[in-house]
């Protein structure tokens, strides 16, 4: 999503119907700081309707020299007190990340 047609998706999915896109960022984070600068109003709907990013980079393949396209994180959102929190897996390992 690249405007303000997030307002609908944010809509649609806090009303019951399922939802997904892909978003421009680096991370979860990055996702967070997009929305709520295309739509502020909807900044706290859209974090506690996320369930999930998946972040996919291009990285080349050492063993063949091609760039191929590679999940790299999962994060599994929820909402605390203290903002945002996730359960992040990246190439196999776990860890917990807070931000706000």
């Amino acid at each position: 999503m690249r405007g303000k047609e997030i307002a609908t998706l944010v809509q649609a999915v806090a009303t019951g119907h399922g939802g997904m896109t892909s978003f421009h960022g680096g991370d979860t984070k990055d996702v967070f700081t997009r929305v709520t600068g295309l739509v502020p109003e909807l900044a706290e709907e859209f974090k506690s309707e996320l369930a999930a990013t998946v972040v996919i980079r291009r990285i080349q393949n050492p063993n063949t020299g091609r760039v191929e396209r590679k999940v790299v994180e999962v994060d599994e959102i929820s909402m605390k007190k203290e903002g945002l929190m996730s359960h992040r897996s990246s190439h196999g390992t776990s860890s917990r990340s807070a931000s706000s």
